[in-house]
């Protein structure tokens, strides 16, 4: 590992710059635009605070773009960890080439058993856009479960008072009782309490369409697509050292492969079928 660097910083400063991290799963971290932080970096606070034992959410240090899976995808489950290993994994192999003289592009190989990534991370300024574009592969004899989430981790300059999220769905639905109790206010994220996390699931969200996240006070928005994704899940935590919400395309629950499973909804991979998905954050100045 000690040939794989930590950090790749790309783009240009004072219009958009990002730090990719090939030794998290060629990950995106901090983020800026117009000289604005518009990704969530977790706290000192919250890092030392944390009593956590779990691998994944000790590694969880922020960023833009953190993917979830392959394996499994929220709550531990049939021997799977939180979240999975895709961000605790180091990528095998990264090229950056620079098609324009504002846009870079980064490739990446990634294995998980027997699920193979191929990742697509561009860069562009002229358009204020970060893209990631995976290719999951199963290089296996047997089906494989093959679960995969985007969080798409907000704070920074772009989360505040006036921060409001903008999207059309049919309704949503909590992940647990705490949620509940304050799930209503997902598009007003900084009215949440600060005594537990609010995690729910958003109902028929078109991808092309998205989800807008809006800071008028800060003069900044961004706009969330995906493509190859059927599901939304919305993350909001403003316990001490946290102040952070995530918008998190996804093919499967946060409950775990086994209960994905037992509803026959659990996302799987044929012998070398493969799966194309992508997510875009688009930034502009308002």
């Amino acid at each position: 590992m000690s040939r794989i660097p930590a950090r790749l910083k790309l783009g240009e400063e004072g219009t958009l710059t990002a730090e990719l991290l090939p030794r998290a799963g060629m990950g995106v971290g901090a983020v800026r635009f117009a000289n604005r932080l518009v990704s969530w970096q977790r706290s000192a606070y919250s890092t030392a605070s944390s009593s956590h034992a779990d691998p994944w959410l000790n590694a969880f240090s922020g960023g833009l773009i953190t993917t979830c899976g392959l394996r499994n995808v929220g709550a531990p489950s049939e021997g799977h960890g939180l979240h999975g290993r895709f961000a605790l994994t180091p990528t095998e192999t990264a090229r950056v080439d620079r098609p324009a003289s504002d846009v870079w592009s980064v490739s990446a190989e990634l294995n998980d058993d027997m699920l193979h990534c191929s990742r697509t991370v561009v860069v562009d300024c002229a358009r204020g856009f970060v893209e990631i574009l995976d290719a999951v592969r199963n290089d296996g004899v047997l089906p494989e479960p093959a679960p995969l989430l985007y969080h798409v981790n907000f704070g920074g300059d772009l989360l505040g008072i006036s921060t409001c999220v903008r999207l059309q769905s049919r309704g949503y639905e909590a992940r647990d009782t705490a949620s509940n109790l304050e799930c209503g206010h997902w598009s007003a994220p900084s009215s949440v309490g600060a005594s537990h996390e609010v995690v729910l699931e958003h109902q028929s969200v078109d991808g092309e369409e998205g989800v807008t996240v809006m800071n008028y006070e800060a003069g900044i928005r961004a706009h969330v697509q995906w493509t190859g994704l059927h599901r939304l899940h919305q993350w909001i935590d403003f316990q001490p050292g946290w102040g952070v919400m995530a918008i998190e395309p996804a093919n499967c629950s946060l409950l775990g492969r086994r209960v994905d499973r037992e509803s026959g909804r659990l996302p799987t991979l044929a012998p070398r079928e493969v799966r194309w998905t992508s997510v875009r954050v688009t930034m502009e100045v308002i």
